[in-house]
């Protein structure tokens, strides 16, 4: 069995338009600046993110299981 997708269900939901300002975003850039596409500059940006991606993970690990208040 196929699945409709229902396009005004997907377009309500918040991921999408989040998705969709990241794309938008990425292409102004790219016109902009064309070095923003550029292997060293993608490489960068995902040592960068990694970073503040284990963190996060790490943090929601805690929170999750209750030993830490990382409240501020």
């Amino acid at each position: 069995m196929s699945k409709k997708i229902n396009f005004q269900s997907l377009i309500r939901k918040q991921s999408f338009f989040l998705i969709a300002i990241i794309v938008v975003l990425s292409l102004t850039v790219t016109l902009i600046n064309p070095r923003f596409v550029s292997a060293q500059n993608i490489t960068n940006l995902f040592k960068q993110i990694s970073v503040m991606g284990i963190c996060s993970i790490a943090m929601a690990i805690i929170l999750i299981t209750g030993g830490f208040d990382l409240s501020i």
